[in-house]
């Protein structure tokens, strides 16, 4: 059995699958690609430690054949235009090995973006970074959570590296939301499940760099307007809310009634709330563009195009590793 796993679900955008690939290209790791393609990569493309897989499904249903492939005892979501820094990773899988208890374990994000000729980078989802819960038991671990999304609402929490059964059952969960039109539901259900496997410990070094300068993909049968809460508490989904209760029941929660379960998520829908508001407010700004470039244009202030003190404050080999990721974003070299 491997030790880790980085899995990618893949549409389209062969050549930026290509080169994140080769990035990861001979690192003591195994990569399972599920591409939904209709120009699959050549044999010549795909390097040893990857498993490639063509399937041209939904979302849902190659998280389902994603979660029969996994086979490490570590595994991390990642998507085809990031990068994940094996350095670090392979530290943080030694945490998760030294902290029995813990099920998943996140770092610090890196965001770049390119302004004219500068390359900008900001440390970003700081409450997720750094975020701790070590509460011992299900119940109390969910409302150390719930509690504490009240002020710091914690995004990509379905990013973390975890144990791969955890990260299994939550595809599993996926795979059966095919019917769901809010493309918020894998939020929603990737953060329950994080938080219900274990406890949840953090690592103080960089681990993702997250890609703000190719444009966000999306799905035909999404509609990114129907907010999770808004979803949730409209009567016409009420076969599509079952198969979700059933959904989670049967793969992530099973000591857990139904009705204890949508009692749950009417939790997480009234915290969602706020940043749906925010979301719906922005989508109204003038000129067309997406919520996620109108976000990277808010963050442009805090954005610094100064990478020395990241990679200084580093370890080499994550820094170095850190470089060639920027450089594969940006095909620009910084030295």
């Amino acid at each position: 059995m491997n030790d880790l796993t980085i899995v990618i679900l893949s549409r389209g955008r062969e050549a930026i699958l290509r080169s994140t690939l080769n990035f990861y290209r001979d690192k003591p790791l195994s990569v399972l690609v599920i591409h939904n393609s209709d120009k699959p990569l050549k044999p010549a493309d795909i390097p040893s430690n990857t498993k490639y897989i063509v399937a041209r499904d939904s979302y849902a249903k190659r998280c389902g054949i994603a979660a029969k492939n996994i086979d490490s005892i570590f595994a991390v979501l990642s998507s085809d235009d990031e990068f994940l820094l094996p350095p670090a990773l392979f530290r943080m899988c030694s945490d998760l090995e030294n902290s029995p208890r813990a099920a998943s374990i996140s770092g610090r994000v890196l965001a770049i973006r390119k302004y004219g000729p500068q390359i900008l980078a900001s440390e970003i989802y700081k409450t997720h970074s750094s975020y701790v819960n070590k509460s011992k038991n299900q119940l109390e671990r969910l409302q150390e959570h719930l509690e504490s999304q009240k002020t710091d609402y914690k995004i990509g929490l379905l990013y973390r590296l975890t144990r791969s059964e955890y990260l299994v059952q939550i595809l599993k969960t996926f795979s059966m939301l095919e019917e769901v039109q809010t493309p918020y539901i894998y939020e929603v259900i990737g953060e329950l499940g994080m938080v219900i496997s274990g406890e949840l410990i953090n690592y103080e070094e960089f681990y993702w760099v997250r890609n703000w300068i190719e444009p966000p993909l999306s799905h035909t049968h999404w509609n990114r307007k129907i907010h999770f809460g808004d979803w949730l508490h409209d009567p016409s989904y009420g076969e599509v809310h079952d198969a979700l209760l059933k959904a989670v029941n049967e793969n992530l929660w099973p000591s857990r009634t139904q009705a204890q379960i949508r009692k749950v998520l009417e939790e997480f829908a009234d915290h969602r709330a706020a940043i749906e508001s925010d979301r719906t407010k922005r989508r109204t700004l003038p000129g067309g563009s997406s919520l996620k470039f109108y976000v990277r244009r808010l963050f442009r202030s805090s954005l610094t195009s100064d990478l020395s003190s990241i990679f200084e404050s580093s370890r080499p080999e994550t820094a170095q590793e850190l470089e060639q990721a920027i450089q594969s974003m940006t095909k620009d070299s910084f030295f």
